[in-house]
């Protein structure tokens, strides 16, 4: 797994949103790196500008050609926070990955479990690979369309930046995809523990009891829940600010994408715009989705700690000195106020949480910027149907 996250990072020091550190990388490197994503800085800057001063105004579609302006320009600034947050948050990067190590190593030697470490990866892989095939599948379709067409837009000017968002996602997916199965292994754990506890007859002949029932064992399990809530704090502190605006520039890219294919459909625009639109609807949907639903499922995750942890509360002690089971009880009680007050979120910049709840908020955006934008689309084909009457009406006369 270590290879994979590698080879990851890799392929996000390339876009410039991620400058390797001591254990993936030398000194030298990492200068190197440095310098690379502050010129990388520049370039994206001056993109923008040209970018947007020399494509052609289009008169005919004065709206459509804004909307696609103001989604180029958002990639780019998505690009840029991305990153400038890599080079201000190395810190906070460099305390996350200290922290999967760390957590790792905890499941080995105080809990001794195994976590299905080759398990995992064949899942980040498969996931991984999937999500990245249907992207660049998305990309070449897009490319090869946009080539034939006399208008080719921003594409190709913002291609790298599409490319470094989708590249930003993937690593966000494995960090998140890596945090939920830790907490999952961590709940599986604690189920044992309450078992013990509650329900003797669906005990396992394969787990020692005899180890579960003791103070240090729990308490090795509440810290070990203090480092998984630490190392999501730290990927909220260095990657909320690029998940908000790669977040923001995906619902415009969307918006804008479904406004096409409607005027498609309406025979303003060609039927290829579909394609088009189609091609890069599904990949950012799937993308934002598959997120939104690992961060769902450590929510879920976080409520069934909570739930574990109150059995455990309401549970008598196996202890028989009077002191112990005060222990007990008194570090299961700290467990509790634990868990109320370190509450596992991903959040884009604390403007919102990522769960299903998120995607739906989208979609309701979407629905009302869609809504506007046909209306100023009817209004604008309106006026120039009066127009051309009037015209017409003229020359008559």
């Amino acid at each position: 797994m270590d290879e994979d996250l590698k080879f990851v990072l890799n392929c996000c020091t390339a876009f410039g949103i991620y400058i390797p550190q001591t254990k993936y990388g030398s000194r030298r490197w990492k200068i190197g790196c440095t310098i690379y994503t502050s010129f990388l800085m520049v370039i994206l800057s001056s993109i923008c500008v040209l970018g947007v001063f020399m494509s052609p105004l289009e008169n005919d579609y004065i709206i459509s050609w804004f909307v696609s302006a103001f989604v180029f320009v958002s990639q780019i600034f998505s690009h840029l926070v991305m990153m400038w947050e890599c080079l201000a948050k190395q810190r906070e990067h460099t305390e996350f990955l200290r922290l999967l190590d760390e957590i790792e190593v905890a499941f080995k030697l105080k809990l001794r479990t195994d976590i299905g470490r080759d398990l995992l990866a064949q899942k980040l892989r498969r996931i991984l690979f999937s999500l990245a095939a249907i992207s660049i599948l998305g990309l070449i379709i897009f490319g090869i369309h946009t080539s034939f067409m006399d208008d080719q837009g921003y594409f190709w000017w913002a291609l790298f930046a599409i490319l470094a968002m989708r590249m930003r996602f993937l690593q966000l997916q494995m960090y998140v995809e890596l945090l939920n199965h830790y907490l999952w292994s961590l709940n599986r754990k604690l189920q044992q523990v309450v078992c013990l506890k509650t329900e003797e007859e669906a005990q396992l002949l394969d787990v020692d009891y005899k180890q579960l029932e003791t103070l240090e064992y729990l308490n090795h399990i509440k810290e070990l829940y203090s480092s998984i809530y630490e190392a999501f704090h730290c990927l909220n502190e260095f990657g909320q600010a690029s998940m908000f605006a790669v977040t923001a520039s995906y619902f415009l890219d969307c918006t804008c994408h479904i406004y096409w294919c409607l005027l498609a459909l309406d025979k303003l625009f060609p039927s290829a715009s579909i394609v088009l639109s189609i091609s890069t609807i599904i990949p950012l949907s799937l993308n934002s989705y598959k997120f939104c639903y690992t961060c769902q499922l450590v929510k879920q995750e976080c409520r069934l700690t909570a739930l574990l942890v109150t059995r455990l509360n309401v549970s008598d002690s196996n202890h028989n000195c009077l002191e112990l089971q005060k222990n007990y009880k008194s570090l299961v009680h700290d467990f509790s106020l634990q868990l109320l007050h370190q509450r596992i979120v991903v959040t884009g910049k604390r403007f919102f949480n990522f769960d299903l709840q998120c995607i739906f908020g989208i979609c309701v955006l979407i629905v009302t910027h869609l809504i506007i934008l046909i209306q100023f689309t009817k209004s604008d084909n309106n006026s120039g149907n009066v127009n051309q009457t009037e015209i017409q009406e003229t020359m008559v006369n």
